[in-house]
């Protein structure tokens, strides 16, 4: 499956009930940010079946996140420790894990750990 970039916009548009930018302004302006942060699924369902754009945003989202282990690599001078993403990530696919693995240089662990609803066990 290879979208135009006008196609993948009209699946967003389509997913988020919106038709114009005030429609997308309308959406994220009234909704949480679990609502937002649901649309990372269509982006990494779309880059799976092949979209181009897709592709493109999780390829962009993996530099962001190794870029993140670096700094904060370089912040404590500690390197080749043990990188584990959790949350929605463990959903991201391997197209995001063999990116931030290539990227960081080292195998990353995925946690399917939910981290808000341990921290919510832990403070029962």
């Amino acid at each position: 499956m290879k979208l135009t970039l006008e196609k993948f916009e009209s699946e967003i548009l389509r997913t988020i009930g919106a038709n114009d930018w005030d429609g997308i302004k309308s959406f994220v302006y009234s909704k949480d940010r679990s609502a937002i942060a649901s649309l990372a699924r269509l982006v990494i369902d779309l880059a799976n079946s092949g979209d181009e754009t897709a592709t493109d945003i999780v390829l962009t989202a993996a530099e962001y996140l190794v870029d993140l282990v670096h700094q904060i690599e370089l912040i404590t001078g500690k390197r080749d420790l043990p990188v584990v993403f959790g949350g929605g990530i463990s959903e991201a696919g391997e197209l995001l894990i063999d990116a931030l693995s290539r990227g960081i240089g080292r195998k990353v662990t995925i946690s399917e750990l939910r981290m808000a609803n341990r921290a919510a066990e832990l403070a029962r």
